[in-house]
């Protein structure tokens, strides 16, 4: 890359028809005019140097080009809600000046970027399309000892929280909801002290909650854990939280109750018009469901499962079947039943009873007491609903072609044998059922 000139840098954002005809209806944007004078950029007080551009919401289309790291005394950089797509240049994350860079609301792909500059108060890169880890290394404080917000949600990124973010003491806000991340909470985030916001929604996030996030010195007032896979219970210590004002946790795999004294404090405030408790509005009652229509499924207006179902976890908004055989059938059918092998058609026989099914062994009274179909080429993840089978004590599905995370539902049943060996199943086993005996 070679530098020359401050304008020569910003044109070549505007190069080709699209852009020409952006630029050719704004101020500036031309060589014939001062560049302080452009429409969107703003200098420092001699006028001569580039300190800011801020272009978010003008209808701008194209690409961020590899010469804006010739700007490098830029501070504040706003492309907000335009038309971007490409990569991130990683000329543009190097400059030394940069505090603030909000690229939100467009579509740039790619590696999230390292930045290079120690004086970052805000990083916001949500709702593009970034794909890949976030960087180990590249948000702590050894590299951003100041970052107040870091938005990375809404995009693709997948792999674990890096917990090198909690280095970085002066965050704020963190908001990494909507993406495809998994792993559980950093216990180390319980020294962000200053942390007001934490977004970690619509993930597939596991593990149980640290109780380090819920000490009498934390900051917290938005806590968003809804739609992951977090398992065991919601800690008691949450009420520590003094300052809280949200808390979401509908749609995970959370057991037990709602702590009354979060009951309390009176949080959620924008569900008061739902019909129930205070604790409803935090997340619907073991064995209930929403009622549909709700912005947040799984609070409010909460209502108690039909006969032969049931809602094992906290914030449910449906519920889900007891009825052994339909557990069975829908359990078929959702790791490809048709593609077993070794299997005769007595799965596919409704006049045949459950219990004479192959690999299913049932005690005296009918009840599905044993699974055994190792060998047998099932594929796809694990059907969760297994462990509504109120009864079943061994489940062997070994050397098999099974994906995905072992189910946290896996908990609920009295199994004394569990045998998913000689498959991909990935992630950690679930606390809960490592605890059972």
């Amino acid at each position: 890359m070679v530098c020359t000139t401050a304008s020569d840098a910003l044109l070549t954002l505007v190069e080709g028809d699209v852009g020409l005809n952006w630029a050719n209806q704004r101020e500036g944007w031309d060589q014939t005019t001062n560049v302080c004078q452009w429409f969107g950029v703003t200098c420092d007080s001699t006028g001569h140097v580039v300190e800011g551009v801020d272009l978010a919401g003008s209808n701008f289309e194209g690409m961020l080009t590899t010469e804006l790291g010739c700007l490098t005394d830029l501070k504040n950089f706003n492309m907000r809600k335009n038309n971007l797509y490409g990569s991130f240049p990683q000329a543009l994350a190097d400059i030394a000046s940069l505090n603030k860079l909000d690229i939100s609301e467009n579509q740039v792909t790619g590696s999230v970027p390292i930045f290079g500059s120690k004086d970052l108060l805000e990083v916001v890169l949500g709702s593009n399309s970034f794909t890949g880890k976030i960087p180990d290394t590249g948000f702590a404080s050894l590299h951003h000892p100041n970052l107040v917000w870091l938005d990375l949600s809404f995009n693709k990124l997948s792999g674990s929280i890096p917990p090198a973010i909690a280095s970085m003491e002066d965050l704020e806000i963190l908001e990494l909801s909507n993406n495809n991340l998994t792993g559980s909470i950093p216990a180390t985030f319980g020294n962000l002290t200053k942390l007001e916001d934490l977004f970690l929604d619509a993930n597939s996030l596991t593990g149980t909650l640290p109780l380090s996030l819920f000490t009498s010195t934390s900051k917290l007032k938005k806590l968003w854990l809804h739609e992951n896979l977090f398992s065991g219970t919601l800690p008691q210590q949450v009420s520590n939280l003094q300052d809280l004002l949200d808390i979401y946790i509908d749609g995970c795999k959370l057991q037990g109750t709602i702590p009354p004294a979060l009951c309390d404090m009176n949080v959620n405030i924008d569900h008061d018009h739902l019909v129930g408790d205070n604790c409803d509005k935090i997340a619907c009652p073991v064995d209930s469901r929403s009622m549909p229509g709700q912005e947040h499924h799984g609070l409010g207006s909460c209502e108690e499962c039909p006969d032969k179902t049931r809602a094992p976890f906290l914030g449910s908004s449906t519920c889900g079947t007891t009825r052994q055989r339909q557990i069975l059938i829908d359990f078929y059918n959702h790791n490809n039943g048709d593609e077993w092998a070794g299997i005769e058609d007595n799965w596919n026989n409704l006049s045949t009873s459950e219990c004479k099914w192959t690999g299913i062994s049932c005690n005296g009274n009918g009840y599905v007491e044993k699974i055994e179909l190792h060998s047998m080429n099932l594929s796809g993840s694990i059907y969760e609903g297994l462990g509504y089978l109120e009864h079943l004590t061994v489940l062997n599905l070994s050397d098999n072609a099974l994906t995905g995370l072992l189910p946290v539902e896996l908990s609920l049943p009295p199994l004394t044998s569990l045998d998913i060996s000689g498959n991909r199943i990935g992630g950690a086993v679930p606390s809960v059922i490592c605890q059972k005996k």
